[in-house]
């Protein structure tokens, strides 16, 4: 999948808080298209534990159970059905691509 993409156009109202255990750990913004059915995100960290902020660059966070769920930052709305492909981010390159955060599962 590649991650050099077209910005989505509605990529202003696709921004999702990343949480897992019930707590945010990041938000994902900058929606571009990755693949058929795939949209990249630039991940943003907002948790204040430095294990956290750790955390989600781990492979294990994205891959492993219990995944984590997505809450639409201007509904509420929360997606547990999206889920990572591809490579995980890092701080080098922030970005992950998601299945199922599109339009939809606003």
């Amino acid at each position: 999948m590649s991650t050099d993409s077209v910005r989505y156009p509605d990529a202003a109202t696709l921004i999702w808080i990343v949480e897992k255990d019930g707590r945010p750990f990041g938000r994902l913004e900058d929606a571009c298209f990755a693949d058929m059915f795939w949209l990249s995100y630039r991940v943003v960290e907002i948790c204040e534990q430095p294990r956290d902020r750790d955390a989600i660059f781990a492979k294990a966070f994205w891959h492993d159970a219990p995944l984590p769920t997505f809450r639409h930052a201007l509904t509420g709305r929360v997606c547990t059905t999206a889920f990572a492909g591809g490579q995980c981010p890092t701080r080098q390159t922030p970005t992950v691509v998601i299945r199922g955060l599109d339009r939809s599962a606003m």
